[in-house]
This record gives structure tokens, C-alpha cells and sequence, in this order.
């Protein structure tokens, strides 16, 4: 592994996309590529973009999601947090992702948090399967983000935790699901 790299540990397929997470690149700055099919060639999978952090220890990439229109790329400082969800958007011609925003899932906690994005580009499910650890209780949390369609800004729509669960290792959040107007 070239700079403590952990390469492909996280992926989203969406069409013609795929989003590869790298958050252990280089003192963990961390880093998301993007590639493309036909970049460099027909049926070629290329390199179309990269987003590389520019700070240590604030390790990009952890967790990535993508939809036809909408990708998304955490954020987490050193000690585990995630700090925020980047929002990018697809530019007409296909060939970038331009930032939107960033949204902050609360409670804002140590774990690994699960992206989803709905088909139809304007729901984001954000699922943390250890919104609190202590050697009795784990509890998951979750944070739902939808755009405003009279203003396109994404906005938080639900968030909370559900379950504590004493004395075990089921947690909320540990992934997420959409279909329809159904979320798990």
C-alpha cells in the first residue's frame, strides 16, 4: 500500500459512474475518485475526477454513495467524527462533479456512517451505527437530508436515534435502504 492507502474498501456503482473512497491516503487526508466507462477509450473505465484532502488527519472518502445527478463523499477528523457529507452535482455535459454543499448529520459522533442517495436525486439517508459506544450500549442514529424543490437546497427532514440496545452488537444505522417512499 503506497502512503498507508486502503484503495477500494468503499463503492458506488451508479450507470457509467463509480466512486472509489480512500480515507487512510496520505497521513489520512484521505481521497474519492471518480471514474467514468468509455474515459480513455470504449469501454475503458478512466479516471475522471479525484478529490484529495488537504488537511491531516480529516480522512475524505470514508463512506461514498452515488445516484444518476447526485454524489456524496464524507468527511471525519482524527478522532473518528464525521465532520460533514460533501453534496456534488453532475454538470450538464457529464464530465465533472461540481460541489453543491456540505450537510452535518447530528448528533455528530464517532462511527462509520452509511450513505444512501434515492433514485430520484432529492433524498440523502445518512445511517451511524455507533452514534454512542460505551460498554453497555450501542446506539445507532440517523439523519435524513432532502432538496427543497422550491429552492434545491438540501435540507434536513428527520434525524434521531431509534434504538438503544443494551448488551449487544446490533446497531442502527449500520446500513441504510431506500426504495419508493420507504426508508430502512
Amino acid at each position: 500500500a503506497v502512503n498507508n492507502s486502503i484503495f477500494g474498501t468503499v463503492l458506488a456503482l451508479c450507470d457509467n459512474y463509480l466512486v472509489v473512497g480512500d480515507e487512510s491516503y496520505n497521513g489520512n487526508r484521505g481521497r474519492a475518485f471518480v471514474f467514468s466507462r468509455n474515459v480513455g477509450g470504449q469501454n475503458n473505465w478512466g479516471e475522471l475526477q479525484r478529490f484529495t484532502g488537504t488537511i491531516a488527519n480529516i480522512r475524505v472518502g470514508g463512506t461514498v454513495s452515488i445516484s444518476e445527478n447526485v454524489m456524496c463523499i464524507t468527511t471525519r477528523n482524527a478522532a473518528l467524527t464525521t465532520t460533514g457529507v460533501n453534496i456534488y452535482v453532475k454538470s450538464n455535459d457529464g464530465y465533472q462533479w461540481i460541489y453543491e454543499t456540505n450537510v452535518t448529520p447530528t448528533p455528530i459522533t464517532a462511527g462509520q456512517y452509511n450513505l444512501l442517495i434515492d433514485n430520484t436525486n432529492q433524498t440523502i439517508v445518512i445511517g451511524n451505527n455507533q452514534d454512542n459506544v460505551s460498554p453497555f450500549t450501542i446506539t445507532g442514529s440517523y439523519s435524513i437530508f432532502q432538496r427543497n424543490e422550491y429552492t434545491t437546497k438540501w435540507e434536513s427532514a428527520l434525524q434521531g436515534g431509534l434504538i438503544d440496545v443494551q448488551s449487544s452488537l446490533l446497531n442502527l444505522g449500520y446500513d441504510v435502504a431506500i426504495s419508493g417512499d420507504k426508508i430502512i
